[in-house]
């Protein structure tokens, strides 16, 4: 029951400013139950035990603050125990945060030495970033984060890995937004000409607030460091994509990256942009060959689902296609090409199978995907549907957006207003209010 004016004057200010579990503390802090504690007993989290370490906990909101301020230290976003990218973490008030440059002493060396380690071990990984090892590559830059709040590249790589599931469309960008330009922010403020954190800020410029001006010159700006910075590079490429230059992002990665260098994700976005750019077969010969040197993820599955529509007649890529879907059963993009797909060859029954499937998810499913919504409804010419769905998509900083100038099967929409502003939308530098 909330306290009235008249009782909460009767309490002392101590009263007024205890938390009384580590609930309250970790509310307050906004963190979780098991980092409060684990800072407790690492960094000493002024916290009052009673009756001994087992005993019932409380804490003052004037010392803690204190604390926070001493520290002059940055709080992710992120808790280091957490196993997926896809949870929403709340922010702690800005109270919480010092802009104090951090007191390098009050952080143990073994803490600075292993933030390091784990640092780097990540961005390694990032190198093969793919669908399997996206999580594990979140937790080593969270703990990494956790053990040393001054290091600039483990928030950098922290909000960059954010972007990649909304990016997918494996959770929607609200989820993670405000998030990943915290952490990219803090990464700047503790080092304002970091390379890793320009980075992120000009991926989260592309996806989430589409300032292209922005974006362009911010992966520019990391392409010139030495050495190169492949996320930029894959950046510039996709800023070519949005502006209706597959062709050209294509030229780019093939030219400044050799095949090996790139990350399963990054050679699935150029396989993407053979096929936006027209050369399916191209499309489908570079896929063979990187599923048999093992790369994955679902950027390859539906690339080779769309190619195929392109070059197969009706029961091939029919086929193929149900195929993909029975391998990867929650990909909702997938069922949207293979929708499309049954529209085409006629089979309108199955069509609208695979839209119940897409607009009406199981519990466990995360999301309904705009994008893959719209294209059952291409196929089925629905297309004033479509069209919106599209725009939500496209709101939602969907990686597939990017592609809608060159897309062969947004081509096949017929003129409609809402289409064209919404193609002629994603020409303008001007900056989306989409998500505030």
């Amino acid at each position: 029951m909330l306290l009235t004016r008249t009782h909460e004057s009767r309490l002392t200010d101590q009263e007024v400013q205890r938390l009384d579990s580590w609930k309250a503390i970790a509310h307050y802090l906004g963190r979780s139950c098991r980092t409060v504690q684990r800072w407790n007993s690492v960094y000493g989290l002024p916290v009052h035990h009673m009756g001994g370490v087992t005993g019932s906990v409380f804490a003052f909101k004037n010392e803690l603050d204190t604390w926070i301020g001493n520290r002059g230290k940055s709080i992710t976003t992120m808790n280091a125990s957490d196993s997926s990218v896809i949870e929403s973490p709340s922010v702690p008030s800005s109270q919480a945060f010092s802009t104090l440059r951090a007191d390098y002493s009050l952080i143990p060396q073994s803490a600075h030495a292993r933030s390091a380690e784990l640092a780097h071990t990540a961005y390694e990984m990032l190198k093969t970033l793919s669908h399997g090892n996206m999580n594990l590559i979140a937790r080593l830059f969270r703990e990494a984060v956790e053990l040393d709040p001054c290091n600039a590249d483990a928030y950098a790589g922290l909000g960059y890995i954010m972007v990649i599931p909304s990016a997918f469309g494996l959770v929607h960008p609200l989820a993670t937004y405000d998030s990943a330009r915290f952490t990219a922010e803090q990464a700047l403020e503790l080092d304002p000409k970091n390379a890793e954190a320009r980075c992120t800020m000009a991926w989260l410029d592309m996806f989430f607030t589409r300032e292209w001006g922005a974006a362009r010159q911010g992966f520019t700006w990391v392409q010139e460091q030495a050495p190169p910075h492949f996320r930029g590079l894959v950046g510039l490429a996709l800023i070519h994509v949005a502006e209706g230059h597959p062709d050209q992002a294509v030229r780019l990665l093939r030219s400044q990256a050799p095949i090996g260098s790139l990350s399963s994700i990054s050679i699935g976005i150029l396989a993407w942009c053979e096929y936006l750019a027209g050369n399916a077969a191209d499309s489908l010969l570079l896929i063979e060959q990187s599923r048999a040197a093992g790369y994955f993820g679902m950027i390859f599955d539906v690339t080779e689902a769309l190619a195929s529509i392109q070059l197969e007649h009706e029961e091939s890529f029919l086929k193929r296609i149900r195929g993909l879907v029975a391998e990867s059963p929650q990909c909702q993009i997938l069922k949207g090409v293979l929708g499309y797909a049954y529209a085409q060859a006629g089979l309108i029954q199955m069509a609208n199978e695979m839209l119940h499937q897409i607009t009406a998810p199981k519990a466990a499913q995360l999301r309904v995907d705009p994008y893959a919504h719209a294209l059952v409804l291409i196929g089925l010419k629905e297309n004033q549907k479509a069209c919106q769905l599209l725009a939500e998509s496209y709101h939602q900083g969907s990686l597939w957006s990017l592609g809608f100038l060159s897309d062969p099967i947004v081509a096949r929409l017929p003129d409609q207003p809402s289409c064209a502003q919404l193609l002629k939308r994603i020409h303008s530098p001007v900056r989306s209010h989409q998500l505030s």
